[in-house]
């Protein structure tokens, strides 16, 4: 395969992950000094049930990276429609993840940050950590899960935010949520 072949490829995986819609999460935790902090991502799944467990994918080169093996610990916040501005602050490459306190609600049952008004948060304890190519897979085992109001996730697709379609009214997401709820969608 000649350069120009191998860069076109590269460019087509780009763009087809462009259109790969996915909710946006927020990967927290407490730095060093013990602060808040959060790095946005999407390349994020369930892994399994036994034991439970989820992967995260997250950049080598990302000053998160050290971070969250040095903490040991980790949430996966998954944003509702509305919290771009949490999404934009925690995707900023060399910019502060400090996320600021009124963003945050108290639980008393998680050990990670977690995001007020998001969807959902799910508490890890990291268990391992696989490097591939130019990123770490991260595999937490769950510790704890904290359900939000049913509301609309925040998607990201094609280079920007999105919304479910207009006609995707409370009834429908109440569903989504009933199945989520029974483990249907995992």
């Amino acid at each position: 395969m000649n350069a120009t072949t191998e860069e076109s490829v590269i460019d087509d995986f780009r763009e087809a992950f462009t259109r790969f819609a996915a909710t946006v999460s927020v990967i927290t935790y407490y730095d060093a000094e013990g602060g808040p902090s959060g790095m946005t991502a999407t390349s994020m799944c369930s892994l399994s049930l036994e034991p439970l467990s989820l992967l995260v994918c997250v950049n080598r080169e990302n000053r998160s990276h050290s971070e969250l093996i040095e903490a040991g610990s980790f949430g996966v916040t998954m944003l509702a429609a509305g919290q771009q501005q949490i999404a934009d602050l925690c995707s900023r490459p060399g910019g502060t993840k400090r996320l600021p306190r009124e963003w945050l609600v108290g639980t008393g049952t998680a050990s990670t940050p977690v995001l007020r008004g998001s969807v959902a948060h799910i508490d890890c304890t990291l268990d391992q950590v696989h490097d591939a190519h130019s990123h770490s897979i991260f595999i937490g085992n769950v510790s704890a899960v904290l359900l939000g109001e049913p509301r609309e996730p925040l998607l990201y697709c094609n280079r920007a935010y999105r919304r479910f379609d207009e006609d995707v009214g409370d009834e429908a997401m109440q569903r989504v949520w009933d199945r989520v709820a029974f483990g249907a969608l995992s």
